[in-house]
């Protein structure tokens, strides 16, 4: 009603912050934990225990601060919270200063606790890290965070997952990408290599007539995408290795073929080296 209205006005206005003499619940302050896990473990998941030290409820006052839990009621306040005082024709509350707005005081402090009501405890937490999960993403533990205020609920614990590079592998997106070397001589003719995966190692055929840069594709070898649509792929990114040196015998077969090669028309009289090269580039 409005005598309701008009009293948390006033009472906001005089600092009361409370509603008909009872402290206003709050909630407790989330927290941030930050947590760094390995590649294959973003890539297959895994359940992470973690400690934290936090302020916890004393059990031995119940989270009053009072030796055994017993509490007084406020002299000051008779209880309410409040006290009041008439201006003009208004009588306006204002919250107990002896108090502070919660009806009652503390005569004898918990010794546990040091009238303080909470105690800072060490707790483990399992927490289940979901397969596909990436750097800067956040997992929330709800109601494991601060404590909440005059029976507020408590706050929650945020997860920082931090993913460590791997020495071989990089990550785009869903995919996992890689890097194969393969001789120029393979290139040209096709062959087949062995790569490196998460789960081992698989057989790649290279085409003939590969080019440097190609991308290959290894399906459902990626990570899990955490909305559930499927697996990423692994992909080879192919590098060719052009030799440095040469025997008289290779050298004379190169500059035979290059002879009769009319793929790099322009691009002079050179060896076949030089023709590789320029197509290179």
């Amino acid at each position: 009603g409005f005598s309701d209205i008009f009293g948390d006005i006033f009472g906001e206005v005089f600092g009361g912050g409370t509603r008909h003499g009872r402290p206003r619940q709050q909630r407790g302050d989330d927290l941030q934990y930050n947590l760094t896990i390995g590649f294959e473990e973003a890539l297959l998941g895994k359940e992470e225990k973690i400690s934290l030290r936090r302020p916890e409820e004393c059990t031995d006052c119940r989270g009053t601060g009072a030796r055994g839990g017993r509490v007084k009621r406020c002299d000051a306040c008779g209880g309410s919270g409040q006290v009041r005082f008439q201006q003009g024709p208004f009588s306006i509350g204002r919250t107990c200063g002896q108090c502070k707005g919660e009806g009652q005081v503390v005569a004898n402090p918990c010794p546990t606790c040091s009238g303080r009501g909470s105690v800072m405890r060490e707790k483990t937490l399992s927490v289940k890290i979901p397969a596909g999960i990436d750097t800067g993403m956040r997992l929330r533990v709800s109601g494991e965070g601060n404590l909440g205020h005059n029976g507020g609920p408590s706050g929650d614990l945020y997860v920082l997952v931090t993913v460590k590079p791997h020495e071989y592998f990089t990550r785009e997106g869903d995919h996992i990408s890689c890097h194969a070397t393969i001789p120029f001589t393979m290139a040209i003719l096709g062959g087949r290599i062995e790569v490196s995966t998460i789960k081992g190692h698989a057989q790649l055929d290279i085409q003939a007539g590969t080019q440097h840069g190609k991308i290959y594709r290894l399906k459902g070898l990626g990570f899990p995408n955490l909305r559930g649509h499927g697996l990423g792929d692994q992909l080879v990114h192919i590098k060719i290795s052009i030799p440095t040196k040469l025997t008289s015998a290779q050298r004379t077969l190169l500059e035979e073929y290059a002879k009769t090669d009319t793929t790099t028309s322009g691009a002079g009289s050179g060896s076949l080296f030089d023709k590789v090269r320029v197509l290179f580039e």
